[in-house]
């Protein structure tokens, strides 16, 4: 009970936002799990103060169970994420009709094996899930109809605030709480899922507690949606014009590839100080299919590091690949069409760890362009905090 009560202060300290006003802001879901009931529970419930309604998708064994402001699970089947797994509904029983930054925040006060965010129909299951996975390897993923890429960590029996924002197409997930001092970014996807309606989804493998599960949406004043300013940058074809992002980030670059020939590639560069000092990822032709390189180069000096990525993609192509660079460390992302895939481990490189500028040196790659964002942005930081009040 001593355990329990610290973890719930931890979630009220994550939580202390309360003291924002509410002005502007919607719920589309509201669930602070008030009244206990036991597990087996009648499907749907009403969420508690509302709107909205938590429907079970499965669970056979009857493993979920609320406990007057909380919601607990006891276990359940990793391999498809599918019993228990549960979803909300607006108070209809429909689903959330997509718009461009509609957030959706869990609270766990207790963190254990748990897959949360949106889906794509009432029958929850890894094919129909665009979600946080905190998985039992102690990894935080992105979990894409069944295609888990990782993206983080989580540590157990830690209270964290997850956050998936819709964007037109696509999503972006953010978290805060245990290593994550403030709101972090940790991956962006940009096309591929522009389903409508969606359903929040959750399910889990293990015994995790949730405090709280909500929607907002934006009021009169815009105020609970966060805006497409979180692109600090978007630029078509820059190649090489050196644009102003941050040092610590995502950025992610876009483009059609053409047919094989020599000297083809589109590169990214960032941490850029000038023509001669970056840190790079690059697609380029080898003679015989197009590989992925990263490194850096210093006083116009190119070092690469890892081994080539080869038979990356084909012609026709969209090719998108993103980076996060946060301190000395950088996480490498490709998806040649709509299945994203982490290359290499995490790389250590303090190369120009100051450096803001990002460019692109682009040869025959069609319909280019550059995507950036804050890996902690201060006004995105305090919209997610007034959202999760």
């Amino acid at each position: 009970m001593a355990r329990r009560n610290m973890l719930r202060g931890r979630a009220r300290q994550l939580m202390a936002m309360r003291e924002f006003p509410a002005g502007g802001i919607t719920h589309l879901l509201r669930d602070d799990f008030a009244t206990a009931v036991a597990a087996g529970f009648s499907s749907p419930r009403t969420a508690e103060p509302s709107p909205g309604k938590l429907a079970r998708s499965a669970d056979t064994a009857n493993r979920v169970s609320v406990d007057a402001g909380d919601l607990l699970w006891s276990g359940g089947t990793a391999v498809s994420y599918a019993d228990p797994a549960y979803y909300y509904t607006d108070d209809a029983g429909n689903g959330i009709t997509r718009a461009h930054g509609y957030t959706a925040i869990l609270a766990l006060i207790n963190s254990d094996v748990i897959k949360y965010g949106f889906a794509t129909s009432t029958t929850v299951a890894n094919a129909n899930q665009f979600s946080f996975l905190l998985n039992a390897a102690g990894s935080t993923s992105y979990a894409r109809q069944g295609t888990n890429i990782t993206i983080g960590s989580w540590a157990a029996a830690t209270a964290y605030l997850l956050a998936a924002t819709l964007r037109a197409n696509g999503l972006e997930l953010r978290i805060k709480g245990g290593a994550y001092s403030e709101w972090s970014l940790l991956f962006v996807d940009t096309s591929g899922f522009n389903n409508s309606p969606v359903w929040v989804a959750l399910s889990s493998a293990g015994t995790p507690t949730a405090r709280s599960a909500k929607v907002r949406a934006a009021g009169g004043n815009d105020v609970g949606k966060l805006a497409t300013a979180s692109e600090i940058i978007s630029a078509s074809s820059p190649d090489t014009t050196i644009l102003t992002a941050k040092a610590d980030g995502l950025f992610q670059l876009n483009g059609t590839v053409p047919a094989g020939a020599g000297g083809n590639l589109l590169e990214l560069r960032y941490r850029q100080a000038d023509a001669n000092n970056y840190m790079l990822q690059r697609v380029e032709w080898n003679g015989s299919n197009y590989q992925l390189v990263t490194g850096h180069v210093i006083a116009g000096v190119e070092t690469l590091q890892g081994s080539p990525v080869t038979s990356l993609t084909s012609a026709g192509n969209t090719l998108r690949f993103n980076v996060r660079a946060v301190g000395n460390n950088h996480d490498y992302y490709t998806a040649p069409g709509s299945t994203w895939t982490k290359q290499y481990g995490t790389i250590s490189d303090s190369s120009g760890a100051a450096n803001t500028g990002v460019s692109v040196r682009n040869v025959g790659f069609t319909s280019t362009s550059i995507l950036c964002w804050d890996y902690q942005d201060a006004v995105i930081a305090s919209t997610l905090d007034r959202l999760a009040a």
